[in-house]
């Protein structure tokens, strides 16, 4: 996190597969940054999918990142990720 506030991120997407750094960006900073989260491609056993409070943050928090424009993508499979992909590279080009 201390080296968002001493780098330009604003044209970089973060990816993980369910870290909450995906989260500090908007949270903290506000920076517009895309994320591509793969917690929903995740094969096996995660607890926080049966979570309620879980769930609810995290709707909660997509709706926040994406009040202006889709910023938060959590494709579900290869060709959600693939169709996610391309559109960023057409909105950050």
């Amino acid at each position: 996190e201390v080296s968002l506030m001493s780098a330009d991120y604003s044209k970089k997407v973060l990816v993980s597969v369910s870290s909450t750094s995906l989260l500090t960006p908007v949270l903290i900073f506000d920076f517009p940054f895309h994320v591509i989260s793969l917690e929903k491609m995740f094969r096996g056993e995660n607890p926080t999918h049966k979570d309620r409070a879980f769930k609810s943050f995290m709707a909660k928090f997509r709706a926040l990142a994406n009040k202006d424009s889709v910023r938060f993508h959590t494709p579900t499979d290869t060709d959600e990720l693939r169709d996610v992909i391309s559109y960023l590279e057409l909105v950050q080009s």
